[in-house]
């Protein structure tokens, strides 16, 4: 992070949770101190999104960051340009920037457009893995000069930013699409797309669930949607349209597709028809002929097919686990967050409530109380046997409250985490006290689960489900971190891990996914609670999976290969790099880094005789060294794969693996 000057930021996703321009949005967690963080230790701020100018700048004001960004840039042009223009602005270079940007498509722009660039996927920032806050001396008042210097320059470059093609970027994408007719097969995307789509949505006709199907059969209506991929990676379902005579009735796509100009394509290819377009919308039309996009067939499968064999129902454990299995079987019923309201769906009562709930009282609960939402909160798949194994954690269920309905005290549902709310404060603050009024008129606090209820809950389930599906339990963690979260929550956690082995010796079919095995170390907690791990953490977790389902799963091995001084130089700026080998290979990296003035951090050995070597580099074993640390392997091929074998048995997935041929480069440096 030293030779970092200056991140810019995308908004929808990065910055914030959510898409401006089609629902409300809050900051991710941690985000507004990060920004304040960097700015007070002299990294600057900017902002590179496609977004309406005027709406992201009074979100910005809301959250009282505008600001502090330098040289934004708020347009709907492409990433690279953007970025290109606010280093000229800020007079700096791509080698010192940092970019963050959940779409993958804008990061590889960005890189084509400004060599040197340092890019990142905002779970990085999520994770630890960078941008972590550091204290700052005197409260950060010297560099807070260094922002109104760049502010003043910012005043004196007022003029907009000169139109510039990305076509050389777009040819090389390789973009293209499939346009096909069977829409009645996919009709809950095409339901969604319509329903939830905004920027790219011109037409804006909002329907129904039976409208849908009305229109998608209808067979004087011609309909399509359209799938799209680039060299980077698929978008899946992106677009449909609705034509009848000679008119566009429905016209719309996903904003993940903004900049890649296939609105204008095949707006073009229907011969530009009758369009009444609603509302704002983000890319103007015209019969401009786009020359960079291709169609072919594209392989494409919906991930909840029958092809998915497990089904995973928990939050952010889960979700970081998956990231390091390599199986696309998986059906996800993670937490989520729609409207900016947050849903979990791992609530041991409302998997319950899925079946024994009429559906006339679900959608009635769902309808007055504002934190159950139908089609998340009561449409889990649990049950039926259509998945061969479910794996589910219950961490969030057992620090939740408890509400029951007055009228029929069978009937439960949990909102919370860790507080006992009994005067509502929380809830109030949450969603307002005229959103809940109905709530609290028909139902009553009776506070956190108990034991006794939190096992009878999970055997009904377990029953419910069937002796013939194999289901895995995912715990959580008892270790002591009381002086971070204070007694209570790691009681709680040891009273729910208790009646969690009951359970398991219970049923033949459930297994155990046992995290007190797997985190035993406070490092392994980077935000200092026992919810949130390392990526050692969730890399074991999924190993720990593999070994109960190793006939289902399999881990992903996240090695990347070096095979240039470009490339090795990019991953060095990383910072916090350990050579693992202190012999001729880790001499030679740590001469050829000193060279470029990259510091090396420290070498790592499988069993250390000394702490220091011979140029005064201290040297650890693999279990000693930071969680964000970068590995370059560097020993030659006899000890390579025992060296690999010795780094994944941490837990480790990311390291880097230097080519031989490069390896010859770099030791004709050192010599």
């Amino acid at each position: 992070m030293d030779t970092i000057k200056l991140v810019i930021w995308d908004l929808d996703n990065t910055l914030w949770k959510g898409i401006l321009a089609e629902e409300e949005v809050c900051l991710f967690d941690g985000r507004k101190e990060l920004i304040n963080n960097l700015v007070d230790r002299g990294i600057m701020v900017s902002i590179s999104s496609k977004n309406d100018y005027d709406k992201a700048k009074a979100k910005l004001e809301e959250l009282g960051l505008f600001d502090l960004f330098i040289f934004p840039d708020i347009s709907f042009d492409g990433k690279g340009e953007s970025v290109k223009h606010i280093l000229s602005q800020a007079k700096l270079r791509a080698e010192n920037t940092l970019f963050i940007d959940d779409n993958i498509t804008n990061r590889k722009e960005a890189e084509y457009y400004n060599k040197g660039i340092k890019t990142a996927d905002p779970i990085e920032v999520d994770n630890g893995t960078i941008l972590r806050i550091e204290k700052v001396e005197n409260d950060g008042k010297h560099y807070r000069e260094r922002l109104k210097q760049y502010k003043n320059m910012e005043l004196r470059d007022k003029s907009k930013r000169e139109s510039s093609s990305d076509k050389d970027f777009l040819f090389q994408s390789d973009i293209e699409i499939d346009i096909r007719h069977n829409c009645i097969d996919v009709e809950d995307r095409i339901y969604e797309l319509i329903n939830r789509t905004n920027q790219l949505n011109y037409t804006k006709k909002r329907l129904t669930k039976i409208q849908t199907r009305e229109l998608l059969t209808d067979n004087t209506v011609e309909t399509a949607y359209i799938l799209a991929k680039d060299k980077y990676g698929d978008y899946g379902i992106i677009g449909f349209y609705a034509v009848a005579e000679g008119k566009l009735e429905h016209f719309l796509f996903s904003c993940r597709i903004l900049g890649l100009g296939i609105e204008q394509y095949i707006y073009k290819k229907l011969g530009c028809p009758i369009l009444n377009i609603e509302g704002d919308i983000a890319v103007e039309l015209s019969d401009e002929t786009i020359d960079w996009i291709s169609e072919s067939y594209i392989d494409y499968h919906e991930h909840d097919t029958d092809e998915s064999k497990i089904l995973m129902i928990g939050g952010c454990d889960l979700e970081g686990m998956k990231y390091y299995i390599a199986d696309s079987g998986i059906r996800t019923e993670f937490s989520t967050v729609e409207d900016g309201v947050p849903y979990k769906r791992s609530y041991t009562n409302l998997l319950l409530g899925n079946s024994t709930f009429t559906e006339e009282m679900k959608g009635d609960l769902c309808e007055k109380i504002p934190f159950l939402n139908y089609k998340i909160s009561f449409s889990s798949e649990i049950y039926g046997g259509k998945y061969p194994t479910i794996v589910w954690s219950l961490v969030d269920d057992y620090i939740c409250c408890v509400y029951k309905y007055k009228e029929n005290p069978s009937i439960e549902v949990s909102i919370g985490d860790y507080y006992d709310d009994k005067n509502n404060d929380t809830l109030n603050q949450r969603y307002g006290k005229d959103k809940l009024k109905w709530f609290y008129e028909n139902f009553e606090f009776v506070g956190l689960k108990d034991k006794k209820q939190f096992y009878d809950d999970l055997v009904k389930i377990i029953s419910n489900i069937g002796e013939n599906i194999r289901i895995v339990l995912v715990n959580g963690t008892d270790l002591d971190v009381s002086d971070w979260i204070g007694e209570d929550r790691v009681r709680r956690n040891i009273e729910m891990n208790n009646v969690i082995d009951e359970v398991v010796r219970l049923f033949p079919n459930v297994k155990l996914l046992d995290m007190r095995k797997i985190v035993k170390r406070v490092e392994d907690l980077p935000k200092k609670d026992n919810r949130h791990f390392s990526r050692q953490v969730y890399y074991k977790m999924a190993q720990e999976l593999e070994s109960i389902l190793s006939d289902q799963i399999g881990v992903i091995e996240r090695k990347k290969i070096i095979s240039s001084d470009e490339e090795l130089v990019k991953t060095c700026l990383l910072g916090n790099i350990f050579l693992y080998g202190a012999g001729l290979y880790g001499r030679s990296l740590e001469s050829w880094a000193k060279d470029k003035s990259i510091q090396v951090d420290g070498y790592i050995e499988t069993n250390p005789v000394k702490s220091l070597s011979d140029n005064g580099i201290k040297i650890y074993a693999i279990n000693e060294i930071p969680s964000d640390a970068h590995i370059i392997v560097s020993v030659g091929n006899k000890f390579k794969d025992d060296v690999i074998r010795n780094i994944q048995a941490q837990g480790i997935s990311e390291f880097y693996i230097i080519t031989e041929d490069f390896w010859e480069e770099i030791k004709k440096c050192a010599r």
